[in-house]
């Protein structure tokens, strides 16, 4: 099918839709907002719900959802965890039949409705994003909470702290109503609301952070996250700070704080104002609407080829080059967390530092090479260097570079001891994250011939994805998920493009309580193959090596923590969590693969598929072209244990906790998490 006739299809559709969803000229002084000034909470919600509910859009996203469901690795599992320490019970597509059975009046409901249903998977690899127009706002708010394990009153509790961490616009807004936030910088807080505080941010990340399964690192992500870089003060913004319509939207216009002020002060209460900041100018209902339905589709086979199709690197090794992404990440967006500006995720440290609680230490970082992707320090033990990797989606030349530098300087200075920090790393390239296996493999004395850099893994086989498997093979496409051709089998033998046993009819697994067809143990081919070639000049002992993370280490990144601690047997070390969960994983989302819709529909229309909306009946197992700019994706490969038996899980449901939990015991530690370096090194066995 040509672009041109799915865009003649898709405006068809479109037209029948917007004739009946709003009455722009009953709407005068709604919906204008501009990226220069904050709006209220109340005006947003107006604007929102002057869309009214509309069944056929209903009918079509749903009936889209629940198709491409079904090339959904994990829509068994997610019925019953079979992990009790990652519990689950999300029947997906009952969910979706249940909202399919409710009754609206606004169509932002509804959408909310879905993307809370997928939120409940706490897989950041699965989502459902509303209609741009209702994402392309940022709710805030002003407080930047961090927890801290302390001694109080001869017992170890948790408490919730203020940091520095603001961002110009939150300080810029509540300064216009007379609040100064800096004030408050090293203030308890004590209860939200009137509830105290640490059983509040828990159930709040229990309810609305649907980005991983365990509930210490959801709580760790409701606290602000600075990133443990000695030469910058910068940090990820909580879920509490900074949210969107792809979250929880508050529904209430403001929050009250009870505080008590710095070195013992008094208690004070503080009440809050949600704000709005607009990412987009939008003049009236009708510039707001135009957001609301889809951009015309792209042909993106070429495209799809770049993302799927590793780089050679004899040829492009230093020099940007396109890769297989693992996500996770929103093509509207750039971005997992979905916020549209760099700024909205790393908030400038105002520090304060008469509020700030001060700590008398020996921690030194001397910096050996680096850049704000990939870092090297040496600790004053003389002996300990600290990779820290901010993201497997960095600048390929840069990144090698900086690689190669660092374990040279390892190698001269004899820092025989090496401590990999991956905190606030949310994946990136798949065949980068396998060619860093392969390079660490290499010090640990492996070779290409007796190391292993993948691990096995599977597609669920259903009707949809037999028919992708099919054409694949029948049509010679071999760079898709669906592509015989695309990988190897366990006894990493390339499979033949035209050879579909490996894949259909599949190994029947049970799981959920239902029994489904799985691809018999698959990897990616020549994925990451090139980190043999860069030899390392240190050699280390497994012993020797530390993975550190505060648990949001995700996707990618949990892919390649998650091997070297099962494969390699190097200990890893968990920051943060809840006092009262004593294991915590140091993983988040290891999932397989992501695909985001765009990607989803240009592999089916690959492999010959029509999802052009609305050309058949509804009860087509094809998933169509959404109606609406909305947005979903999906984990459509699952990755394994080593040597997985037959019955084995995959690794998402599969608690991996950490051989060593520790917390952040100062307001320092919490601010500076570079610091947690030296606690993490004291478990070096030598």
């Amino acid at each position: 099918m040509t672009t041109t006739t799915r865009r003649l299809g898709l405006l068809v559709a479109l037209v029948l839709v917007s004739t009946c969803l709003v009455d722009t000229t009953k709407a005068s002084g709604l919906c204008q907002f501009s990226t220069t000034q904050w709006s209220t909470l109340g005006d947003v919600l107006n604007c929102f719900r002057a869309v009214p509910f509309n069944e056929t859009v209903r009918q079509t996203t749903l009936q889209t959802l629940s198709s491409a469901a079904e090339l959904y690795a994990f829509l068994d599992i997610s019925r019953q965890s079979p992990d009790p320490n990652l519990p689950m019970q999300v029947d997906l597509l009952r969910g979706l039949q249940r909202i399919g059975e409710r009754s609206y009046a606004h169509d932002f409901d509804f959408h909310q409705d879905v993307s809370h249903l997928y939120q409940q998977l706490n897989d950041a690899h699965t989502a459902y994003y509303p209609p741009d127009c209702y994402t392309n706002f940022v709710v805030r708010q002003g407080l930047a909470p961090i927890a801290v394990t302390e001694e109080r009153n001869n017992k170890t509790v948790q408490t919730i702290y203020v940091s520095s961490f603001f961002s110009t616009d939150v300080l810029a807004f509540y300064s216009s109503k007379g609040i100064d936030l800096t004030t408050y910088i090293g203030a308890r807080i004590i209860a939200i609301n009137g509830q105290e505080a640490v059983p509040f941010f828990q159930q709040f990340a229990n309810r609305s952070i649907g980005y991983c399964k365990d509930a210490g690192v959801r709580f760790n992500m409701a606290m602000t996250m600075p990133n443990p870089n000695p030469a910058q003060s910068t940090a990820r913004l909580s879920y509490w700070q900074s949210r969107s319509a792809n979250g929880e939207f508050p529904l209430t216009p403001n929050i009250t704080y009870t505080l008590q002020l710095p070195n013992h002060g008094k208690v004070v209460s503080l009440t809050l104002d949600w704000y709005v900041l607009p990412l987009k100018n939008y003049t009236g209902l009708s510039s707001f609407m135009t957001d609301y339905y889809p951009a015309p589709p792209a042909s993106s086979s070429d495209e799809q080829s770049n993302i799927l199709r590793s780089f050679n690197p004899d040829k492009d090794l230093f020099q940007d080059a396109p890769e297989r992404l693992s996500g996770p990440r929103s093509l509207r967006t750039g971005q997992w967390y979905q916020e549209r500006d760099e700024y909205l995720r790393q908030a400038k440290s105002v520090r304060d530092q008469t509020h700030e609680k001060k700590e008398k230490n020996d921690a030194v970082f001397t910096l050996i090479t680096g850049n704000s992707d990939l870092s090297f320090w040496k600790l004053n033990d003389n002996r300990t260097m600290v990779m820290y990797l901010s993201t497997f989606a960095p600048k390929f030349g840069p990144f090698f570079v900086n690689l190669a530098k660092g374990f040279e300087a390892a190698a001269e200075q004899k820092l025989d001891r090496l401590v990999i920090d991956l905190t606030n790393n949310g994946g990136g390239s798949i065949c980068l994250g396998r060619a860093l296996i392969a390079f660490l493999q290499d010090s640990l004395g492996y070779n290409s011939s007796s190391s292993q850099n993948w691990g096995p893994e599977d597609i669920p086989i259903s009707r949809l994805a037999t028919t992708l498997i099919q054409n694949a093979a029948r049509l010679g496409v071999n760079n898709t998920v669906w592509s015989p051709a695309f990988y190897d089998d366990q006894q990493d033998i390339p499979i033949a493009n035209t050879n579909t046993s490996s894949f259909i009819p599949g190994l029947p697994h049970l799981r959920g309580g239902k029994l489904r067809n799985y691809s018999h143990l698959v990897h990616i081919n020549h994925c990451g193959d090139y980190g043999y070639k860069l030899k390392i000049r240190q050699d280390y002992k497994a012993s020797e090596i530390i993975i550190l993370t505060n648990g949001f280490c995700g996707s990618m990144c949990a892919y390649f923590s998650n091997h070297i601690v099962n494969y390699d047997k190097v200990k890893s070390v968990v920051v943060g969590g809840m006092i009262e969960r004593p294991q915590m994983q140091y993983s988040s989302f290891p999932g397989g693969q992501v695909m985001d819709s765009p990607d989803i529909y240009s592999s089916l229309n690959s492999l010959g598929v029509n999802t052009q909306c609305c050309s058949t009946p509804s009860t087509d197992f094809i998933p169509r072209d959404l109606l609406t700019s909305a947005a979903f994706r999906y984990t459509v490969r699952e990755v394994y244990p080593p040597i997985p038996a037959y019955s084995t899980s995959p690794v998402e449901f599969v608690f991996q906790g950490a051989s060593e939990h520790v917390y952040y015991n100062t307001v320092a530690e919490a601010t500076q998490p570079a610091l947690i370096w030296y606690k993490a090194a004291s478990f070096f066995s030598s």
